[in-house]
């Protein structure tokens, strides 16, 4: 039989080529599976012989008191899917992880910011600092159209449409999607591209519209620090990242009275249940205002 190590990276490159899943999964799915062969290596060795229900229990066992429900549903998932592609192309005879169940996790509420508190990081940026105009713009797209960060650091100018006020995104599984960008977006990503301009940019990194001072495209490491700061600098005590502003984004929209399909449709969820979950959110908002204003 051939390796577990080799088996896992022919498993990530039919996921990247055939099934076009997001670079964030793929790493995800690598990981997990990577401390699966680890674990087994130290009990026997690189071998799919050793890739048994016994060892991938004990494994999942040995891993459930140091990471969340959340982690220990993905790894499960990622197992999953390893051991059925593993029988699927016959590089085993059966799936060990066919009777493995998924352990059941709540669906946590996000972090939501109210109107008051995003407008008050969005003002908090330095605009006469070096990169004022820039992180202006970038929490506006984030707030404003609700992208993900990774729609955010990979957006190109064929995607940015001025004229028409709108954005062409492509996230998850190369899924399409058109989102409007507001006045205020409009407006620091205009300024920003005049200093943008005025830079020697690398031919490669001519179509990226936001920059760092390398001339290349930003992290996503670099946005969470750029949501941090002027999160602290606004005195923001609630946990804040790049995620945050776009749940922000769809709970205002939903307690404004838009409707939740809309709402689906630019945030760029496959199915309304991921969607519903801000109906939650409303609900614990409506809870809130009664429990601070009302009298009984």
């Amino acid at each position: 039989m051939s390796s577990i190590s080799q088996a896992i990276d022919n498993f990530i490159n039919y996921l990247r080529y055939e099934r076009n899943l997001a670079e964030n999964t793929l790493d995800a799915y690598g990981n997990d599976l990577y401390q699966l062969k680890e674990y087994i290596f130290h009990l026997a060795e690189d071998d799919l012989k050793h890739l048994t229900q016994e060892n991938i229990i004990s494994f999942l066992q040995s891993q459930s008191l140091e990471i969340g429900s959340f982690t220990q549903m993905r790894r499960t998932a990622a197992i999953r899917s390893f051991t059925k592609y593993l029988a699927i192309t016959d590089q085993i005879s059966t799936d060990p992880a066919f009777l493995l169940s998924s352990p059941k996790t709540s669906r946590k509420i996000p972090q939501v910011l109210t109107i008051e508190e995003v407008e008050g990081i969005l003002n908090a940026v330095d605009l006469k600092a070096k990169h004022g105009i820039r992180n202006r713009a970038i929490l506006e797209l984030l707030y404003g159209s609700g992208l993900r960060v990774s729609e955010l650091v990979g957006l190109v100018f064929s995607q940015l449409y001025m004229e028409s006020k709108m954005l062409k995104i492509v996230g998850k599984g190369n899924k399409e999607r058109v989102v409007p960008v507001g006045e205020y977006a409009l407006q620091f990503i205009k300024k920003y591209l005049i200093e943008r301009g005025k830079f020697v940019i690398k031919t490669k990194y001519q179509p990226f519209v936001f920059l760092n001072n390398r001339k290349e495209p930003l992290t996503r490491n670099m946005i969470l620090r750029i949501v941090k700061a002027a999160a602290l600098r606004a005195n923001i005590t609630k946990i804040v990242s790049p995620h945050t502003l776009r749940h922000s984004f769809a709970t205002h929209l939903l307690e404004a009275g838009a409707d939740i399909r809309i709402i689906q449709e630019m945030l760029g969820h496959k199915n309304i249940e991921t969607t519903q979950i801000y109906t939650h959110i409303d609900i614990a908002y409506l809870r809130s205002v009664v429990i601070d204003y009302h009298n009984r």
